[in-house]
Order: C-alpha cells, then structure tokens, then sequence
C-alpha cells in the first residue's frame, strides 16, 4: 500500500458479525513513520493504522478497514464473491469433471505440471 497524505479521503468500513457497516469518507488527520490517524472516533488509540498495510493498529481483530475509494471495496467484495464461488463448486467437486474440463481449468489458471 502506498503512504496516504495528510488531508486525503480514505473509504472507512467497519466489519461486522454478517455484514459490512459503510462509514463512508473519513480524512488523514497525521502521518507518521509507522502509523496514521483518521479523523473517525474509534476507541481511543485504535485510529490508527499502519502505513505499510492500512490494517488497523489494534490489541484484537480489526474491526476497521480502510479503501483507496467506494470502487476499491466494491471490488474487494465481488473478488470475495467470486473466490467463494470458484471453493465451493470446485473444491467440493473435482471427480464431476471430465479430464479435458480439468486440463481447461489448469491452462486458464496457468497452473505448471511436472510429467
């Protein structure tokens, strides 16, 4: 993740047990050399996140995760859809599918095989 800026909105959502709570646009407040700070009240101390990963700087789960933008969590949640998808159709099924259907999904995925 690249170093946000002092004054730059960052798309704010809070995860919960069944679905994500959107905060929306919050504002970089400071920027340190490990840490940076939302304008957002978190628990105190827990606004802040960490440069390199934008996780959130915490003693427990993150509960906060921040986005360049609206896109880029949209885009988080259909790359999620799409991961489930693929674990649960192909994970728990493999022997349904023919031998040239296999070689199709290792040629697409450019998965190397050792003969």
């Amino acid at each position: 993740m690249r170093k946000p800026i002092i004054g730059e909105e960052l798309y704010l959502i809070q995860e919960e047990k069944n679905k994500d709570k959107i905060i929306g646009y919050v504002k970089v407040i400071t920027v340190g050399r490990k840490y940076f700070k939302i304008d957002y009240p978190i628990y105190v101390g827990y606004s802040n996140f960490y440069i390199n990963s934008w996780k959130q700087k915490t003693e427990y789960s993150q509960e906060y995760y921040l986005y360049e933008n609206e896109k880029a969590y949209l885009d988080k949640l259909e790359t999620d859809k799409y991961i489930r998808i693929l674990h649960n159709n192909l994970y728990h099924g493999w022997y349904g599918y023919s031998l040239y259907q296999l070689k199709k999904i290792v040629e697409i995925l450019e998965i190397k095989i050792d003969e």
